[in-house]
């Protein structure tokens, strides 16, 4: 049981379009990853968290870590708006593809100092990716009646987690 669910494979697509922003008059290049995760149970199906919560870049290790996995807020700005985890269930014995934006150079938002800071990241050096998810046997319910910090936390506290990390390189 522990083991049923695994993230099977990551594999990096090129995407065809690059989509502009009318504001700063420039271009985002994207590429598609794709995440496959299999279930080798014989008879539970398990629902995955299939959009992504978190998405960062280890420029040390080279590392793109990818969050199918609620992580606890750290920051201590009042969050006003918390986006639904959307479920995919995984039946016994299948697979499931889960597909993945990521844009290229990444922009991290930083907390500093009481402000706000965009920084652009340079991923095209990456080397590995690891994907990190969130399941159970039982879909998470959140209670909307709750703040937005409850329901990160009841995310966060839900189900189990498993990870993988793959050595890929970004398309060209």
């Amino acid at each position: 049981m522990a083991n049923d669910i695994k993230v099977a494979d990551a594999q990096f697509r090129a995407r065809q379009s690059v989509e502009t922003s009318e504001k700063r008059r420039e271009q985002q290049r994207w590429v598609e990853l794709a995440v496959t995760i299999r279930n080798s149970s014989t008879n539970t199906t398990y629902h995955v968290v299939s959009t992504l919560r978190t998405l960062r870049y280890d420029v040390d290790t080279r590392t793109l870590v990818v969050g199918l996995s609620e992580t606890e807020s750290v920051s201590n700005v009042p969050l006003r708006h918390v986006f639904p985890a959307g479920m995919t269930p995984v039946e016994p014995g299948e697979t499931a593809n889960i597909e993945i934006s990521v844009p290229v150079p990444m922009r991290e938002v930083r907390l500093s100092k009481g402000s706000i800071e965009v920084e652009e990241v340079d991923v095209s050096g990456l080397q590995r990716v690891t994907v990190i998810i969130s399941y159970d046997h039982t879909p998470y319910r959140p209670v909307y009646t709750d703040s937005p910090v409850e329901r990160i936390k009841q995310l966060h506290n839900w189900g189990r987690r498993t990870q993988a990390t793959f050595s890929r390189m970004l398309p060209a």
